[in-house]
Parts: C-alpha cells; sequence; structure tokens
C-alpha cells in the first residue's frame, strides 16, 4: 500500500507500505483505520519521514504509540523538537526518541522543560548521549515513582550521592523495576557478599536478568575461580557485561579443555556446589548446591 499527496503544488510524496507491514502496523496500532488518509495523516507521515528517514522507521514509531498517528504537529512536536536543539540534542538523537519513546515529543512543551531542567541539574552534558538517555527515563515515571526508588535504595544501603552517581553512569537502572532492584541486591549483596557501593559503582548489574544471565554466568565464574584459572571480583563484574557470544568465547570455550562440563555446568544441566563468600568478602570453597 502506499498513499499520496494530494496536493497538487506539492511534489508527489509517497509513503510505502508492504501489505505484510501494514497489516502488522495495524494489529498493534488499529486506531489508525478510523484516520482519513489525507488531512491530517499524509502531512503527518511527511513530517515524521523528515525525521526518522525511513518508512521502516516510520512504522517502528507508529508501532510504538498508538496516540502519535493523532499528535498536534504545531502545538507538540514542533515546539518540543526546538526545545531539545536548544539544549544541543542533534536529530540523530531526536530521531532515536520518537522511534524509542514518542511520548516525549508529544506532551506539553513546558513538562518537556522541566524534565530536561531536572537532567541538567542532575550534571547530565547537554547534547550528550547520556543527556538523552536520561531525557527518556525521567519521562518514563511520575515524581511517586522517582521518589519511592530512591527511598528503595537508601534502604538497601546506597547513599543518595551514590544514586545519583549511578543514575549519571546509567540512567536505565532506574527503570528496573523495585522487585528486581531487590531480588537483586538479595544476590550481589547477601549470596556474593559484595558491598552495596560496588552495585552502586556499576548500576548496570542491575538491569540484567538474575535467571537468563547473572546466575549462569556466575556458575562459570566460580567453577573458573576454583580452579584458579581468572580474578575475583572485577572479573565477574565483567563477565556480567559481555555480549553471549563473548562471554562463550573468552569463558566457556576457551576453557573447555581444562573443565569439559564448564558449558553445561551454564545451562544449568548439572548439580554442583558454589564457591560461596564469607562475611569479609572472601571467597571460600562451599558445600554443592544451588543458588
Amino acid at each position: 500500500m502506499w498513499t499520496e499527496s494530494s496536493d497538487p503544488e506539492s511534489k508527489p510524496s509517497r509513503i510505502w507500505v508492504s501489505n505484510s507491514k501494514l497489516a502488522e502496523l495495524i494489529a498493534t496500532n488499529p486506531y489508525i483505520l478510523i484516520k482519513r488518509l489525507n488531512s491530517p495523516i499524509i502531512p503527518f507521515l511527511e513530517f515524521l519521514r523528515s525525521l526518522v528517514q525511513t518508512d521502516e522507521n516510520i512504522i517502528k514509531a507508529l508501532k510504538r504509540s498508538r496516540w502519535l498517528i493523532s499528535c498536534d504537529i504545531e502545538r507538540q512536536m514542533k515546539p518540543n523538537i526546538a526545545l531539545l536543539q536548544d539544549y544541543d540534542v542533534p536529530i540523530s538523537r531526536i530521531s532515536y526518541l520518537i522511534m524509542t519513546k514518542p511520548g516525549i515529543l508529544m506532551q506539553k512543551p513546558d513538562t518537556l522543560r522541566e524534565i530536561i531542567d531536572n537532567v541538567k541539574n542532575l550534571g547530565f552534558k547537554c547534547g550528550s548521549g547520556m543527556f538523552t538517555l536520561a531525557i527518556h527515563v525521567m519521562s518514563s515515571m511520575n515524581k511517586l515513582t522517582w521518589d519511592a526508588k530512591i527511598e528503595l535504595l537508601k534502604s538497601l544501603g546506597w547513599s543518595e550521592k551514590e544514586i545519583l552517581d549511578a543514575f549519571n553512569r546509567n540512567p536505565l537502572y532506574m527503570t528496573v523495576s523495585e522487585k528486581k532492584i531487590r531480588a537483586g541486591m538479595d544476590f550481589f549483596v547477601k549470596k556474593l557478599k559484595w558491598k552495596p557501593s560496588v552495585v552502586s559503582s556499576h548500576p548496570k548489574l542491575l538491569t540484567h536478568s538474575l535467571k537468563e544471565k547473572v546466575i549462569p554466568r556466575t556458575t562459570v565464574w566460580r567453577i573458573l575461580m576454583s580452579k584458579d584459572l581468572i580474578g575475583e571480583e572485577k572479573e565477574l563484574i565483567y563477565m556480567l557485561n559481555l555480549t553471549e557470544d563473548k562471554f562463550l568465547e573468552k569463558y566457556v570455550t576457551k576453557y573447555e579443555e581444562e573443565v569439559p562440563y564448564l558449558f553445561k555446568a551454564y545451562k544449568g544441566e548439572l548439580e554442583f556446589g558454589w564457591l560461596v563468600g564469607n562475611s569479609e568478602g572472601k571467597l571460600r570453597v562451599g558445600r554443592f548446591q544451588k543458588l
């Protein structure tokens, strides 16, 4: 399917959507069916394409919000885009926001300005990638949610400075649910005997899935530790932040001769023991059990 501008004085403008993509788009955004394919949809789609460049990216943006198609360009999107540009946010990052969280550009400009001012006051450099990401995160929660997470982290041993420093390092950790934050801190502090400050210095740790990533990789780490093949705390932090392919290459395939059962252990197919932490944070060989 394609739509074409009906304005005789304008250059022909086509927006192509394949049948399969059209079906996918309608399934995720049925609101598009009740809008006419002349005004205001065509001008809006043309404006959107000028920002995100491709029709594929238009579809991505429309799938993110069912209400984007009805957004007021003149009263919402253009003022918000101009506001972001006033703070040195490049069009490439504005395009990223449209495709990942279009609601940022659909709110009242005064609301967005308040969010931007808050981000700036937290020490982020205007226009940087982290600045844009912080805007993304702070737009996704209200003040009550933000304050509740601050209080939760304080109750888990973080100082307010550590919380804000961690936000500057990795804003995304504040999008993690309270339940997942508690579970992560329980694992790192109670199971591994790490100090809360270790986690606050590496907030990305809280964004990882315990079941899918943290526990399986910790299993590998402890096996290799028990054989004096790798180092301690810092090594595990590095391991947890690797892509799957890099992790397997550096820590499983590499040691398959020394530890032939390592891959099965990583996949949770073996029952064996752990190295457990003591109160001083040192590691010792413990009774074999699953976490």
